[in-house]
């Protein structure tokens, strides 16, 4: 079963499960590819999956998403307290998040840890030296988005009754890109990554984990190619948000 909680706020998706994982996607179209692929492990082990995304604000295409045990916040149509209740009500051990640039970013991992809550940032595709900056494609709607994200940051900086330390971490963020001691636990695909990220995040042996990227035979027992392959297929799929490409996939 799959419902909005802003609507329904009082909801127990499932009673014999006494505790929840929030992850943080942009929008739900973005389910199948960033939740979808760990959301039965969670759901195995007893969790509910809360969905966190600002999908009212994006205007993304949004396909919805189709789990049981899951529910959906849209986070700008819903408040700051709303959602802190909400995470709290259902247990949540944990948000995990696949990105930490955005104000929405650094607002939810504030939020995970003024209730305790544990912050998880999950590398969701490849790091590399360059960087690369590309202007908004609507400057209007980009404007009107910040002065969105800022609304609902200085909100919760005023509840959180620590409103000086809360805008000093949204300004080492967001104009001095410091994110030390930002997350609790990072899960990466390798050693690589952790060399790469180490100059932004504290990372040590203890708050880092590997997932790796393993290749498979195919998507439905996926059983782990474990022979030495001589060729890497790469591709990349790029700007998706700036409409150069969009998400699909193909049976």
């Amino acid at each position: 079963m799959r419902v909005s909680l802003y609507l329904t706020p009082n909801l127990i998706l499932n009673k014999d499960f006494v505790q929840a994982i929030a992850f943080y996607i942009r929008n739900t179209s973005l389910f199948n590819n960033y939740i979808k692929p760990y959301s039965d492990i969670f759901i195995n082990k007893g969790y509910n999956i809360i969905i966190l995304h600002i999908t009212s604000l994006t205007k993304d295409i949004s396909v919805g998403v189709d789990l049981e045990n899951c529910l959906e916040i849209d986070i700008i149509k819903t408040s700051i307290t709303k959602t802190i209740k909400i995470l709290k009500q259902h247990n949540t051990k944990a948000i995990i998040l696949i990105n930490h640039i955005s104000i929405i970013d650094v607002l939810l991992v504030r939020i995970a840890n003024k209730i305790n809550i544990i912050s998880i940032l999950m590398e969701h595709g490849l790091i590399i030296s360059e960087k690369e900056y590309i202007k908004p494609t609507n400057r209007y709607k980009s404007l009107k988005r910040l002065i969105i994200y800022l609304i609902k940051y200085f909100v919760f900086a005023i509840i959180s009754k620590n409103f000086i330390t809360e805008i000093k971490i949204l300004y080492l963020t967001q104009r001095k890109h410091v994110f030390k001691n930002h997350f609790n636990y990072y899960l990466l695909y390798s050693k690589y990554s952790f060399n790469k990220l180490k100059q932004t995040f504290e990372l040590t042996d203890k708050n880092t984990f590997y997932s790796g990227y393993p290749l498979i035979k195919n998507n439905k027992t996926f059983e782990i190619i474990n022979k030495p392959l001589k060729k890497v297929l790469y591709i990349h799929q790029p700007h998706v948000f700036h409409k150069i490409s969009s998400f699909s996939y193909q049976d």
